[in-house]
């Protein structure tokens, strides 16, 4: 994949992962902050790799790592918090899109 189409996959797949947070931040009869600032933290990655503000001009390998962090530590998250209760579809979906994204981050990576 050329690096155009990796950029594209990576917006997807945030983009996926942060309309699902923010959409559960406010199902399910109660609003959850933490599903509300996980998306919205999504978001935030996305558009600093898209268009990195100035102050981060010239870091996009911090900027992908700290998206694969942040990225891993959701998954990790969601399997230490759901494992009694279980895990459902949406969030095995949900979980695989995240592995997509870090897979796209990192081809992305190689391709700079």
């Amino acid at each position: 994949m050329n690096k155009k189409s990796l950029q594209t996959a990576i917006l997807i797949f945030g983009g996926i992962t942060a309309v699902i947070h923010i959409a559960i931040a406010f199902v399910f009869g109660s609003f959850d902050l933490l599903f509300l600032l996980n998306g919205l933290g999504f978001i935030v990655l996305m558009w600093a790799i898209l268009k990195p503000p100035a102050f981060l001009e010239g870091q996009k390998t911090l900027i992908h790592w700290a998206t694969i962090l942040y990225t891993l530590v959701t998954i990790i998250l969601f399997f230490v918090f759901n494992a009694e209760i279980g895990y459902g579809v949406l969030g095995l979906l949900t979980k695989a899109d995240e592995v997509l994204l870090i897979i796209a981050l990192v081809l992305h990576l190689r391709a700079n």
